[in-house]
């Protein structure tokens, strides 16, 4: 296979998995999760788990794609990204749902970081370009995954949602196992896991070292977090006010049209106006936002 038809093939499964993953994510979970029985702090709970995953894993994902081969740890992730929506309708406590959500977080906590990497090694002349177009790809996922999980909510109940969602991920698997990604297989070493693990901590402590890419790290937490609550929580205050799951989940899909098209906008300004002043307007943004939202009831405001 060709690079063209390589980052093609990986691009379109990227959607695929995308749009699976965003289905179930916003704003079914909280909504699924709410009709077990489950409260504020249990909901919270159950959001964030598939993000622990990540956390966890996804620095050793890295390691193990540069070990093992990307192939290998992206068949693991499109496995994980297509499966577990089909068990989501077998689902009747809130503990199995947490261990769900734990297993699901798996998809994105190794697909993504290898998928990234896959692309930077199929151009590696061109790559800015080429993570650009992949990072777009998987968030015109991100834009259709809410509506359309939303929409089959509201239409047709959280089973078809979510086996809709499955539908999609085996798309993504169908896809990647019938066609051959070209993407060599990093050679093996005698140095083994622990010196890549190794190199892999000493990264982390230079980034650690670095005041400046701490303080804009940790500041990108505190804007993570705040997104984290609005996952969580906008969809049961967008029913408390009477709007459907298909207009919640409008909402989530309007939230990353912003985002798609000022990204690289907002890009170029700060190449012109420095960083600094357009992170602090993001976060003035952000924290105003949080507070009008309990004063909004209407879904063209929201």
């Amino acid at each position: 296979m060709t690079t063209s038809r390589s980052f093609m093939l990986i691009c379109t499964v990227g959607i695929f998995c995308f749009i699976s993953y965003n289905m179930v994510r916003m704003p079914a979970l909280s909504l699924f999760a709410e009709s077990l029985g489950a409260g504020p702090e249990r909901i919270g709970l159950i959001v964030s788990v598939s993000t622990i995953t990540g956390v966890l894993l996804k620095l050793p994902s890295g390691a193990l794609s540069d070990i093992y081969g990307r192939r290998f740890l992206l068949r693991i992730g499109v496995v994980a990204f297509g499966l577990p929506p089909f068990l989501y309708p077998f689902i009747t406590d809130l503990d199995a749902l947490t261990a769900l959500r734990f297993l699901h977080g798996l998809a994105t906590a190794i697909f993504a970081p290898t998928a990234l990497a896959t692309v930077a090694e199929l151009y590696r002349e061109r790559r800015g370009a080429a993570l650009g177009t992949y990072t777009a790809c998987t968030q015109s996922g991100s834009l259709l995954g809410p509506f359309l999980g939303g929409y089959l909510i509201h239409t047709a109940g959280f089973d078809t949602a979510f086996v809709t969602a499955g539908v999609f991920g085996c798309v993504a698997m169908v896809l990647f196992y019938s066609l051959h990604l070209d993407v060599a297989v990093p050679p093996r070493t005698n140095e083994g896991a622990r010196a890549v693990l190794s190199e892999m901590w000493k990264g982390f402590a230079a980034v650690v070292k670095n005041k400046k890419v701490l303080i804009t790290s940790v500041t990108d937490a505190a804007k993570m977090i705040a997104n984290g609550a609005l996952m969580a929580f906008l969809p049961l205050y967008g029913l408390s006010v009477g709007l459907n799951p298909g207009e919640v989940g409008m909402l989530f899909t309007v939230q990353a049209v912003t985002s798609f098209f000022s990204k690289p906008i907002m890009g170029r300004i700060s190449d012109r106006v420095g960083r600094q002043p357009l992170i602090i307007l993001g976060l003035g943004i952000c924290a105003g936002t949080f507070v009008c939202i309990p004063y909004v009831a209407m879904f063209p405001v929201l």
